[in-house]
């Protein structure tokens, strides 16, 4: 007799065969921490009141009175959160509502059907609303719908947000530097004229002056390349500026230069985000990729990509959204899974501490890391803290791992399978164990059966053989916590081989 421990290497791999690369094959609202998987904690409701609309973007800052508050972008609007109320500031001139969905930028195929003439390209682009947000150093919060005006509001929920005086009309991607400049990317220049190449900042003193001139630090840069700008994100006293195909670095000494960086273009403006001094985003070729501050963009290796770009919603890039969650040390990507529909349902998560890769089942339209909890909203527009309490919003928090095959005997002999000894911690209702076993890598797998294990219970106790063990552990209850060590299984080798 003997006890078999089921170690793993840390993270899912499924773009590989279970000898290739031992370990977690699937998973959902599971975590690695530390190198052991465990379920995340569970979420809220930040409000009972709904936004009203599909949000995009969410955008944490502090205001003048250092409140932590939120704006939520929404296709047919803007709202905030302060001091536990919600408000909606949607402008009442200079903002159009936009769509929901997306089919792509404008070219050779893209568009909705009938739209334009066979085989021309469209003539507009076709993209979900998105926002982009900045606060300078006094409080007040810069926003911009996709395509449109940058609207300014002055943090008082009794009045709606308005234009920006002078800024440019049309604008795609906007932020607020370390100067205090509000930066508009992809807009109207100095001439009127829409260039999707184009750079311009705001005086640093005065964000209503826009003119280029002599006594002012209003600047228009035309990136080099003159490919399309999707994003951009500061990076302490620097920025990052994605076109459709590459980075650009941004850095001011007296004035803002922007230089390449190398390859790696975004998929849509909130599939990046920063972490430190390091950004993280996805191409659009659905490749991961990450640049340090005065390094080069690389991809990283992302053992579960296969299921994530073969199952991508077509059209739908623009809606991924990216979301650094500190306290963890994870990036999180939301996106739509065409096997769910065209609305996000599934998560990408990325632990940067051991380089451990997770996937989720999570209906989240936009998420946002910020203190004192992430926040997340709901396609019905509702809005939830996350990594808190040990349910979902007062149900049910569903969660699961499933092992990749593994020997029991290093002889690899039948063995006789005689149950499990549990190594959780911080368990919180029952975990249901699945055990199915085989004699070949390429043989079907036996399910031996289901069994519940109990916070706290010495031992799970079944019969089975076989030479390779699958365990599946799943936890469907409210509240539900647990996390995974080293557990074993009773094992007695026979002389088969």
């Amino acid at each position: 007799m003997a006890r078999v421990s089921l170690e793993f290497q840390p993270g899912v791999v499924a773009d590989e065969t279970d000898f290739a690369t031992p370990g977690i094959k699937d998973a959902s609202n599971v975590r690695f921490w530390r190198g052991k998987p465990e379920l995340i904690k569970g979420w809220e409701r930040m409000t009972q009141d709904l936004l009203g609309g599909v949000c995009r973007t969410v955008f944490p800052w502090a205001d003048g009175d250092n409140r932590q508050s939120f704006a939520f972008g929404r296709h047919n609007g803007l709202s905030v959160w302060q001091s536990g109320q919600l408000a909606d500031i949607t402008p009442t001139t200079g903002f159009t509502p936009g769509q929901v969905d997306g089919t792509g930028g404008a070219g050779y195929g893209t568009g909705s059907y009938g739209v334009g003439n066979y085989g021309e390209p469209s003539t507009a682009d076709y993209f979900p609303m998105t926002w982009s947000f900045g606060a300078r150093s006094f409080g007040e919060l810069y926003a911009n719908p996709r395509g449109q005006g940058i609207f300014k509001w002055d943090n008082d929920a009794s009045i709606k947000a308005a234009l920006l005086t002078n800024a440019p009309a049309q604008c795609n991607v906007m932020l607020v530097a370390f100067t205090d400049q509000v930066i508009a990317f992809g807009c109207t220049d100095t001439g009127n004229q829409f260039n999707p190449s184009v750079i311009r900042g705001s005086d640093i003193k005065d964000p209503t002056k826009w003119a280029v001139a002599t006594d002012s630090t209003a600047f228009q840069y035309y990136l080099k390349g003159n490919s399309r700008i999707v994003g951009a994100q500061p990076v302490g006293r620097y920025l990052f500026v994605w076109t459709e195909g590459e980075l650009h670095l941004g850095a001011y000494s007296a004035a803002w230069e922007f230089e390449p960086v190398g390859l790696g273009g975004l998929a849509g403006p909130n599939a990046a985000v920063v972490a430190g001094q390091t950004a993280f985003w996805i191409s659009p070729d659905l490749q991961v990729w990450s640049c340090t501050l005065g390094g080069a963009p690389a991809i990283i290796p992302c053992p579960i990509r296969d299921a994530f770009a073969d199952n991508m919603a077509s059209g739908q890039n623009d809606k991924i959204c990216a979301a650094y969650i500190a306290e963890r040390g994870e990036i999180v990507w939301t996106y739509p899974d065409r096997r769910d529909g065209f609305e996000c349902s599934r998560e990408l998560r990325l632990s940067i501490l051991d380089g451990a890769w997770s996937r989720s089942r999570m209906k989240r339209t936009a998420l946002a890391g910020a203190n004192p909890s992430p926040v997340g909203t709901s396609v019905e527009g509702v809005v939830y803290w996350h990594e808190r309490g040990n349910s979902a919003d007062g149900a049910v928090l569903e969660g699961f791992i499933e092992t990749g095959g593994q020997y029991l005997d290093p002889a690899e002999r039948v063995v006789l399978i005689r149950g499990f000894y549990p190594d959780f911690r911080d368990q919180v209702g029952p975990i249901t164990l699945t055990v199915s076993a085989k004699m070949e890598p390429q043989s079907p797998w036996v399910e031996i059966g289901t069994y519940v294990c109990a916070p706290g219970q010495q031992k799970v106790d079944f019969m089975g053989s076989g030479r390779i063990l699958r365990i599946r552990a799943a936890s469907s209850s409210s509240p539900a916590s647990w996390r995974w060590g080293k557990p074993q299984v009773d094992v007695v080798a026979t002389s088969q081989r």
